[in-house]
């Protein structure tokens, strides 16, 4: 036998090589076996079944929900004293049709670890962050029953956010379903948004990511616009707030919108500012620039966490003709 140079072959170097191969082979399935086992079997050990037999309830949450679902698990692991954390490395993820239960039942073959958790620190205010897991399984118990719960980053389509995919398995599957909702409860309970002055940047990536901004301090006196302007802006904005109660009992809506419109230094900005300090409980979206692109993301936002206000900066861009040149 001969090689590409028209040099014999060693035999015993061939079989020498075969041999270590075959060797790497089988510890590589030994690895992907071992580390598939240890996790379905601490797994196991806490649900009292094996989960390869029973339906995972899942759902899918977009990226900006990851510091109110860490909240959330927070929550419950302070509850449940012999709750447990099982790190995994969120890599995992980018392996086509993978899913916890495709792990538990044998069909997923990339080795996957117990690993210590890895977390991501995102921001929930103004210079401040939390640790966020990238992806793991928690061992909770959940109504006196036990539960596991896997989180891991979905695959990325487009530039859009990644979204997040939670894997619910309990012995029962109401009780998954059950601790879906009491993990959307917390959510809401603990958001991290409410009463926070949000904005959306955009990365070069076409993606867009939240940043928390200061609450202005800015007073009635700040604002040089004709006295009766203002009352009329502080009439449909702070006046509905003040009567709001009033308002709903008598079936009216408190959806009030307002458009301020002029050249730079009419006052904009600072009536804005003004709204802003006047009403401190409210949650407030800006959208500007870039960010406009965001408008179904603040919404969203603004519709869960009443009352809030939303407001864009320059919203002619929203209805600019898309033929127009660079658009």
């Amino acid at each position: 036998m001969t090689g590409p140079d028209e040099r014999p072959i060693d035999q015993a170097q061939l079989e020498a090589f075969a041999r270590s191969f075959g060797q790497l082979s089988v510890a590589d399935r030994g690895q992907t076996v071992g580390g598939r086992r240890e996790l379905t079997e601490r797994v196991r050990a806490h649900l009292g079944v094996d989960p390869a037999d029973i339906p995972a309830v899942g759902e899918t949450l977009p990226s900006a929900e990851r510091p109110n679902l860490q909240l959330a698990f927070d929550t419950l692991m302070a509850a449940d004293p012999a709750a447990e954390l099982i790190g995994i490395g969120s890599e995992i993820s980018h392996y086509h049709g993978f899913s916890f239960a495709s792990v538990f039942s044998g069909g997923f073959r990339v080795p996957i670890d117990p690993v210590s958790p890895v977390t991501d620190d995102l921001p929930v205010d103004v210079d401040e962050t939390l640790a966020c897991v990238t992806a793991g399984i928690w061992l909770l118990t959940v109504d006196s029953r036990p539960v596991a719960v896997g989180l891991v980053p979905g695959q990325r389509h487009g530039p859009d956010d990644p979204e997040w995919r939670l894997e619910v398995f309990a012995p029962q599957p109401e009780i998954a379903r059950a601790t879906l909702d009491r993990l959307a409860d917390l959510r809401r309970a603990h958001n991290v948004y409410r009463g926070k002055v949000l904005t959306f940047s955009h990365s070069e990536y076409g993606d867009y990511g939240i940043r928390f901004l200061s609450r202005p301090a800015t007073r009635a006196a700040d604002v040089i616009l004709p006295a009766d302007d203002l009352a009329s802006i502080e009439r449909h904005t702070i006046g509905i707030s003040a009567r709001s109660a009033a308002l709903r009992s008598a079936g009216r809506h408190l959806k009030r919108g307002l458009l301020l419109h002029g050249p730079p230094g009419s006052g904009k900005t600072h009536t804005l500012g003004y709204l802003m300090a006047a009403m401190p409980e409210r949650t407030v979206v800006i959208l500007q620039g870039p960010g406009v692109g965001a408008l179904g993301r603040g919404a969203a936002i603004v519709r869960s966490l009443t009352p809030s206000m939303l407001i864009i900066e320059d919203v002619d861009l929203i209805a600019t003709e898309r033929g127009l040149y660079g658009m």
